[in-house]
């Protein structure tokens, strides 16, 4: 399944496409007091301040939180005593068990019907179209990018890019995409003496302030690579 300005981006290179079925959404600007308020915190404060890192997490995981799977887990504790018998009605919903002397904490899938039965009301608002929506338009925007010999790209992903060019070149190239102050465009975060690209996210950076950042899908932020 694709999002319609994707196919149509598609198009303008030649690819042709064929509708087999599809699902019509209103169109809205739905997140747009959110973001611009946040969006002004994190200006108001300098990178090294918890408040400008607490607006771009916030800013950042807007998109993740609506496309996250709503099956929530929940604990509750048991008696030692009553666990064989909740154990045998949901041996299938069960995910860990903790000892806790004379109870049992237990880790336990939710759905629907456990929800209503242990009197539990959840309102999810997830939605995958406006997630999806959401990256989609992040790779039209990367495709600007991609798609001309005068830019030399290293590396992207769903927001940015790592290129050898300086920010007056890159706006010469595309029209003003690099500015510091406004939503939307592309900030420099850090200029790089040695870079290492091996795959999607997996690279190495050392900075020219001698900051290392290094990235490895999978892998825990606290393992120590060099």
């Amino acid at each position: 399944m694709l999002f319609s300005e994707e196919i149509d981006n598609a198009i303008k290179l030649g690819y042709k496409s064929k509708i087999l079925r599809d699902y019509t959404f209103k169109k809205e600007n739905i997140f747009n007091l959110f973001v611009t308020e946040l969006y002004n915190i994190q200006l108001q404060y300098s990178k090294d301040n918890p408040i400008n890192y607490i607006a771009k997490i916030l800013l950042n995981s807007l998109y993740g939180q609506i496309e996250i799977n709503d099956k929530f887990t929940y604990n509750i504790f048991i008696s030692k005593n009553s666990y064989l018998k909740y154990k045998e009605q949901n041996i299938d919903k069960i995910l860990n068990v903790m000892n806790f002397e004379d109870n049992y904490l237990v880790e336990v899938e939710n759905d629907k019907t456990r929800a209503i039965s242990d009197n539990r009301t959840e309102t999810h608002n997830i939605n995958i179209s406006i997630a999806s929506t959401v990256t989609a338009y992040a790779r039209v925007l990367m495709f600007e990018f991609k798609n001309t010999s005068m830019l030399k790209i290293y590396y992207t992903d769903t927001n940015f890019i790592y290129t050898d060019l300086n920010s007056d070149n890159i706006n010469k190239i595309i029209n003003n995409i690099v500015d510091f102050t406004k939503l939307g465009k592309l900030k420099l975060e850090s200029i790089s003496t040695v870079v290492i690209f091996i795959s999607p996210k997996v690279y190495y950076l050392k900075t020219q302030d001698l900051k290392e950042i290094y990235k490895v899908k999978g892998l825990t932020k606290d393992s120590l690579l060099t």
